[in-house]
């Protein structure tokens, strides 16, 4: 196997879809150095509140975003333009502005990305030990 087909199988595994509501949204699960680096990013190191934490989630959530389907205009903006119904094509520097729009879905996203980040380190820990 080459190192790009090996990379590329890397990240997709690390690929989930979670649907809320008519939104399906890509994620990818990030690596233990990628949460470090936005820890530092975030100057959330070494920091142990509350709210470091959603600092840090959110940081880690806007750059896990890869995708989503079923996103329209008028999810993002008021309903009162002509666009409105039109799909609004993932865009990574778009993933703030939705998050901001949707705060029930960054929440949602940020807490299934922590379970599923969670169930990732027990699986690596587990196949480790064998």
């Amino acid at each position: 196997m080459d190192l790009a087909t090996l990379q590329q199988r890397a990240l997709a595994a690390r690929e989930v879809a979670h649907t809320l509501g008519d939104v399906e949204y890509r994620l990818r699960l990030p690596t233990g150095h990628e949460v470090l680096l936005a820890a530092h990013r975030t100057g959330v190191v070494g920091q142990a509140t509350g709210a470091a934490y959603l600092v840090l989630m959110r940081s880690v959530l806007e750059q896990a975003i890869i995708g989503w389907q079923g996103l329209r205009v008028r999810h993002v903006l008021p309903a009162d333009g002509s666009d409105a119904d039109a799909p609004l094509p993932y865009e990574a520097g778009a993933v703030a502005t939705v998050l901001d729009a949707r705060p029930a879905d960054a929440q949602a996203l940020a807490d299934v990305l922590a379970e599923r980040m969670a169930q990732r380190a027990a699986a690596l820990e587990a196949d480790a030990k064998n």
